[in-house]
């Protein structure tokens, strides 16, 4: 690896979470996703252009390729399927109109199928497979041990950095402080957006960066000071997480918090025991944060986000009822097409025309009148690739953590719990998209995810 390739690393790093211009664009990330996408295909052309100049590729494979390769292969199959084959259009009318109008002729299905399947495709080339490829193909290659390991060092305290800069940022926010825009951001109640757009992308991204930064925060070759700064990073990360009242992250983290706890009492006796000092004060830290949140502009405190979800027992509450009637439509999709699903990427385009029945239950008419993603990552794999795609998602899942937990036994002991820490991580914001957030599918939080399990794959 060259200089300018680090540097091309560093960018796709730095700049697409932080650079985020609101109001520029109908859709506030269309910079965002453009600036991302542009960087890893002009890495992977740089890349391949030295690779043909020196006559050979290095590539390398880890046991989470074959699942990953069999599943993205198989949800792009499954929108070919739908580009091509028979379709039960539910208002056919639509489709001969568009046929029959004069100087257009267009079959409106087949145009739209195309258009939301190849933007999803190209999501999941780029977005996914090569922003994986970077760090569980192509840093390996590049670099011997010893290199590869002072590289991504650097690369986590980039990341480091620029979750830093955001989490403070939207606390900032949440507390009406605002000193890049001319005018306080408010879209979401209260919750801040920072340079991401949205509340629940932030919190998916810092949940990783919280779990990857307790590896360092414990390491037996931290000095007290850059302890003290991992600390001081961890508390920003976690009341940013907390401001955003996202609670699906909340649970995510739990869950991740939960995981590298669980391996520190069964097999890291010697770190909690060393360190308790530290973790007591990370412990308390986040406590007393959490339950002695200030109210939000929008009414909101971490307790009463908690106990309102209680009222959707006597009441019409969005986001429990919404998220049900597109439980239920994408449920309605899995029973139509139960072997390969609706296509891979056509979930919103479908999804209006299995949500027109349940408006017919008065609770459900209030509310908004389409959904881009099921909210639930398993409805959302479920609903678009079928049962075979679920099979080969939950597959790849599966040999992620038992990789995972099985590199850490083999690993000298200073270094056991970084495969943990990176799984535990991994599965965070898997349970974060699974009770609610949309995060693995869109640009920004999407790649750290993908960028993670790239690094699990090269240890």
């Amino acid at each position: 690896m060259n200089n300018f390739q680090k540097y091309i690393i560093y960018a796709l790093l730095l700049f697409p979470p932080i650079v985020f211009f609101t109001d520029l664009t109908r859709n506030p990330y269309y910079f965002q996703i453009f600036l991302l996408n542009v960087l890893i295909l002009f890495f992977w052309i740089v890349h391949l252009l030295r690779a043909f100049k020196s006559g050979s590729i290095k590539w390398i494979f880890s046991p989470l390729d074959k699942p990953l390769l069999s599943f993205c292969i198989f949800a792009s199959f499954t929108w070919l399927y739908a580009q091509f084959a028979g379709q039960s259009y539910h208002i056919p009318e639509a489709i001969e109109h568009g046929k029959a109008l004069p100087g257009f002729g267009m079959d409106y299905l087949r145009s739209s199928i195309f258009s939301e399947g190849s933007k999803k495709f190209m999501f999941t080339l780029v977005n996914m497979l090569m922003a994986y490829w970077i760090t569980a193909v192509f840093v390996p290659v590049s670099f011997n041990r010893q290199e590869k390991e002072k590289f991504l060092n650097t690369t986590w305290g980039l990341l480091f950095f620029v979750g830093f800069i955001a989490a403070f940022y939207g606390l900032l926010q949440y507390f009406e402080i605002e000193f890049v825009w001319g005018k306080v951001l408010n879209p979401f109640g209260g919750r801040p957006v920072s340079t991401f757009g949205n509340p629940n992308f932030m919190s998916s991204y810092l949940l990783i960066l919280f779990s990857v930064a307790i590896h360092y925060y414990l390491s037996a070759g931290t000095s007290k000071v850059k302890r003290f700064i991992v600390l001081v990073a961890l508390v920003t990360y976690f009341y940013a997480i907390v401001s955003t009242m996202t609670r699906s992250t909340w649970v995510g983290l739990f869950v991740a918090v939960g995981i590298i706890f669980a391996y520190l009492v069964l097999k890291g006796r010697d770190i909690l025991a060393r360190e308790i000092k530290w973790l007591v004060a990370l412990a308390l830290f986040m406590a007393v944060g959490f339950l002695l949140w200030p109210k939000s502009t929008g009414g909101y405190k971490t307790i009463s986000r908690i106990t309102e979800i209680g009222s959707a027992a006597t009441r019409p509450y969005g986001p429990v009822h919404q998220r049900l009637m597109i439980y239920s439509s994408a449920w309605d999709m899995v029973r139509d097409k139960p072997v390969i699903g609706r296509g891979w990427g056509l979930f919103e385009l479908f999804y209006p025309f299995y949500q027109g029945k349940y408006f017919f239950n008065k609770i459900y008419r209030q509310f908004r009148t389409h959904a881009n993603n099921a909210h639930n990552e398993v409805l959302e794999i479920w609903s678009q690739t079928g049962t075979i795609g679920l099979g080969l998602y939950l597959w790849f899942l599966t040999t992620m953590v038992v990789y995972g937990f099985k590199i850490a036994s083999g690993l000298p002991e200073e270094k056991k719990l970084f495969p943990v820490v990176v799984t535990a991580g991994a599965v965070g914001m898997f349970v974060d998209n699974f009770f609610g957030n949309v995060s693995i599918h869109f640009c920004v939080p999407a790649f750290l995810y993908w960028w993670n399990m790239g690094v699990l794959s090269q240890l």
